[in-house]
């Protein structure tokens, strides 16, 4: 009795090639941000938020360099 052939072959898939930035940003925001329930920050909030980020970087940059001991 002879085995029956099965069809090894390799066929290429015909889709369009993926850049890395798209694939990147596909993945990103696949989840998705209900922008709906977000709210808008105001000028006085983010004044505030970028004073937070400048002292957090002046007293990361002391602890770091050992000015803080």
């Amino acid at each position: 009795m002879v085995p029956e052939m099965s069809n090894l072959s390799v066929v290429a898939e015909d889709h369009e090639e993926q850049t890395i930035p798209s694939f990147i940003a596909g993945r990103l925001t696949a989840g998705g941000i209900d922008l709906e329930e977000c709210e808008t920050i105001g000028d006085n909030e983010f004044k505030l938020l970028m004073a937070f980020v400048v002292i957090a970087t002046f007293v990361f940059g002391c602890i770091v360099n050992g000015w803080f001991v």
